[in-house]
């Protein structure tokens, strides 16, 4: 089966930073397809345990920022870094951090001398990424994702731009005009 269609960006992964980038270009207008090798809801292979203060400060800008708080660990749960010989065995340093809540009460961990308008938050990708994907599918009409489609490589002419992928009954995807390709860490296109 071969699908035509037009887009002005193409992602290559719906991890976090695939979904923030297509999120961030959709709230400026942009025609976003986004390419994902794993099945709608399917569960990722963890690569994110927290996030940085720069994001944020992101999802702030696009209105996620307390939504992604909410989630994750309790509101009064820690988020010290201990250091320690073993799992269970002495204790050698442990950096101090306050829980979420302790953090609006105004409390000061270890990292705060970071001038930031936001703070990082703990938040396992498990829990992040449906976040994203909530957030995408109720307010982004112009990100389109493809489930269970790999990026193969880039084709380009004349005429036409063309990603050769395969995947469930899609063994390839022609883009009749994109301007750029943004790929993930995982992703190992040939560009052509």
């Amino acid at each position: 089966m071969l699908r035509s269609f037009d887009t002005s960006v193409l992602i290559v992964g719906a991890g976090p930073v695939g979904l923030t980038l297509a999120m961030e270009l959709a709230s400026r207008g942009v025609d976003v397809t986004v390419t994902e090798t794993r099945r709608a809801g399917e569960p990722p292979n963890v690569k994110c345990n927290q996030v940085s203060a720069r994001s944020m400060e992101i999802f702030r800008r696009l209105g996620l920022a307390d939504r992604i708080r909410n989630t994750g660990l309790p509101p009064e749960y820690r988020n010290d870094v201990a250091m320690c010989v073993s799992v269970l065995g002495t204790e050698l340093s442990r950096i101090k951090l306050p829980s979420r809540a302790g953090r609006v009460r105004g409390e000061k961990g270890a990292d705060g001398h970071w001038p930031c308008a936001e703070w990082g938050h703990r938040i396992n990708q498990l829990h992040l990424e449906p976040l994203l994907f909530s957030a995408r599918a109720a307010a982004q009409p112009c990100i389109r994702i493809l489930n269970r489609t790999q990026f193969e490589e880039f084709i380009q002419d004349s005429d036409i731009v063309g990603e050769d992928s395969w995947g469930h009954g899609v063994p390839a995807v022609w883009l009749e005009s994109v301007h750029v390709i943004a790929s993930g860490i995982a992703a190992t296109p040939r560009v052509g």
